[in-house]
């Protein structure tokens, strides 16, 4: 039985998150991105979602 990948190339995808803020409001001694939460920088939560998001869609708007 033959596999059928259907992951899309992203070989020349590039993209960009905006993470801005300092924190100011919160009174962090760092940019809010990079607070912990549960142990792991805020911006990482972002990221993992949209890595794990990035396939469906494209598929979905017929990336090849």
């Amino acid at each position: 039985m033959a596999v059928v990948d259907d992951t899309p190339n992203f070989f020349d995808v590039g993209f960009v998150i905006l993470a801005g803020g300092t924190g100011s409001r919160m009174k962090a001694n760092m940019p809010k991105q990079f607070l912990p939460l549960r142990k792991i920088p805020v911006l990482n939560y972002s990221i993992d979602l949209f890595l794990e998001q990035l396939p469906k869609y494209a598929n979905e708007m017929g990336a090849q």
